[in-house]
């Protein structure tokens, strides 16, 4: 019957075991006697099955005593405290590269926001009792012309207010200076002028900045000087700025019509010397340039000596040399009890012209149309591109003696 049963077999003999050993753990019958204090001891299995029954009792408690007090020592978070997070180190950001745009006037890379600030013009005379003359050296541009005399006269450009911290000494307006102002539509600082330059500012709305009547603090006089009060009249491109900007209210930027603009050229392109003399009149006046390959610019000379600024003792240089032949016309102005011979050129329409650049010479033309911008061009025809750096343009006459 068991044979023939679907009920595993195993089962039975399992069930049957198990019911053996529990009769025999519980069973009274002794498995030995002991003698304990005198004493005769049965050992029976179900004393012993309870013995090992209350050690493994007695054991489990004690793991549970310890296991509690092991968890009542134990630091408990508080709810309320945030769980502390590791955070990484931040990598350091890298140094951001400054923004810069070309410069109006040179095309160098200038910080953004500085490119098209308000050209500043001043006029710097040339007499030997004014030499060593400030500024002309941090000038981004210059222009240089007879006044009177055969002396010459500088117009300098300053595209940034921190330029120089002295400028002079501070000369009369002429009105081909206010022409070449009026392209930029710069601030114009000069002490007085002949009667058709202050005509001409007057007429024309030129930013004006007259020393003779602003005065201090814009305009200080350096007594110092072993000279005449006429060549001690001294500013800075800060002051006439802020007096532009702050007293006047003028406008602090201004986008002028550009020049082309190029890079240096390498090294190995560049002519071992070049030197340029221009005589415009008498020796004290007179000009020599000499190209230095190393830097790709220009060291200028005067009555036979280095050029140099007062200010940061450095010779003079340039980056490109301009000479401009223009017609030169003279004529007497009249004043109460007095007469002066002044010259106006003929700056509209268009001449002959030499850029040097690079230790070359370019043949070509300057070319006005009314106020606008003075441009250069080569003999075919295509408008020059300057090498990005300051300039310096001198106007000569046909009879001026040139050399290069």
């Amino acid at each position: 019957m068991i044979k023939n049963s679907k009920f595993p077999i195993h089962y039975i003999y399992i069930s049957m075991s198990v019911s053996i050993l529990f009769q025999k753990m519980f069973s009274t019958e002794p498995v030995k006697t002991v003698t304990v204090f005198r004493r005769p001891l049965k050992i029976t299995r179900r004393g012993i099955t309870i013995s090992i029954l209350v050690l493994i009792l007695v054991l489990l408690l004690a793991y549970s005593a310890y296991a509690y007090t092991k968890q009542m020592n134990s630091p408990i978070a508080d709810a309320n405290t945030p769980t502390p997070t590791t955070v990484a180190s931040a990598t350091p950001s890298p140094t951001p590269t400054p923004v810069t745009l070309p410069s109006q006037l040179t095309g160098l890379p200038v910080p953004a926001g500085t490119q098209n600030l308000h050209p500043l013009a001043v006029m710097i005379e040339n007499a030997p009792e004014a030499r060593p003359q400030s500024g002309l050296g941090q000038a981004d541009l210059v222009y240089e012309a007879i006044a009177e005399g055969g002396i010459t006269r500088f117009m300098a450009i300053f595209g940034n207010p921190s330029q120089a911290i002295r400028v002079g000494p501070v000369r009369s307006a002429r009105p081909y200076y206010v022409d070449f102002a009026t392209e930029l539509n710069a601030f114009y600082a000069h002490a007085g002028g002949s009667k058709d330059a202050l005509s001409q500012i007057d007429s024309t709305g030129v930013l004006d900045i007259n020393g003779l009547t602003v005065g201090a603090p814009v305009f200080t006089r350096d007594y110092s000087r072993p000279v005449s009060e006429e060549h001690t009249l001294y500013s800075s491109t800060d002051k006439l700025w802020q007096y532009a900007t702050g007293t006047r209210h003028w406008s602090p930027t201004q986008t002028i019509s550009t020049w082309k603009f190029q890079d240096d050229a390498p090294a190995a392109q560049r002519p071992a010397s070049q030197k340029i003399s221009v005589s415009v009149s008498g020796p004290l006046y007179a000009v020599t340039w000499e190209y230095d390959p190393a830097n790709n610019d220009y060291k200028r000379s005067m009555d036979g000596a280095p050029h140099i600024d007062a200010d940061t003792g450095k010779q003079i240089t340039a980056k490109n040399i301009v000479l401009e032949t223009a017609a030169r016309q003279d004529y007497t102005e009249y004043y109460p009890g007095v007469s002066k011979v002044v010259g106006k050129y003929t700056l509209t329409g268009s001449g002959p012209a030499v850029v040097f650049q690079n230790g070359q010479a370019i043949k070509g033309t300057w070319r006005k149309n009314g106020t606008d911008r003075t441009r250069y061009y080569d003999s075919s025809g295509n408008e020059i591109s300057f090498v990005k750096g300051n300039t310096w343009v001198q106007i000569v006459q046909t009879d001026s003696t040139i050399s290069y």
